[in-house]
């Protein structure tokens, strides 16, 4: 199946793609990224620059890229990713204020933070796969959300005509008129 490459091929696909993928291909610290952005819809950047200090046991408050306001994320799947991932670093890494830190403790750079995705996709590819981008875990999080709106605030905008537009993918479900 080929899709528009602005459009992503992994909200024409479907989560299953994203489940083999990260099940198979990802160490568990990518597979703790991949958790979060389906649970929350964020931007990959926003996750890689989070601290610990944004998990407060119970939900996860992000910054919004744009506008300056905060979403904070909440329900099992988040907090079981993200404790089971903080329990895991315990001694290793620990002491660091980042919930993804690098090997020493610091902030991925953009680059390091995109060399774990590459290297699983190598693989995944390798393997006869379609590639996909970590970011268009992001259109299938709006694209499987109930409703527009629903979407528009996992994602944060502050207009639903971004999220209808760019994001929201795939057929739009319709019930027939009723008579009057």
């Amino acid at each position: 199946m080929s899709a528009h490459p602005r459009y992503g091929l992994l909200a024409a696909l479907g989560a299953i793609r994203c489940d083999h993928f990260s099940e198979k291909y990802c160490d568990a610290e990518l597979q703790a990224r991949i958790a979060i952005l389906r649970a929350t819809g964020a931007r990959v950047g926003q996750i890689r620059v989070l601290t610990r200090f944004a998990w407060d046991g119970e939900g996860l408050t992000v910054e919004r890229a744009k506008g300056g306001r905060k979403v904070r994320y909440t329900g099992p799947v988040l907090k079981k990713t993200i404790e089971s991932m903080l329990a895991e670093r315990k001694g290793k890494r620990s002491k660091s204020e980042y919930l993804f830190p690098n090997r020493s403790g610091r902030m991925y750079t953009g680059d390091g933070w995109r060399t774990g995705w590459q290297r699983a996709m190598a693989e995944y590819e390798a393997d006869g796969h379609e590639r996909f981008q970590e970011r268009d875990i992001r259109a299938k999080v709006a694209s499987d959300s109930e409703t527009l709106i629903e979407a528009n605030e996992r994602l944060g905008h502050q207009s639903t005509s971004t999220t209808k537009q760019i994001y929201r993918r795939g057929v739009v479900n319709v019930s027939e008129l009723k008579k009057k």
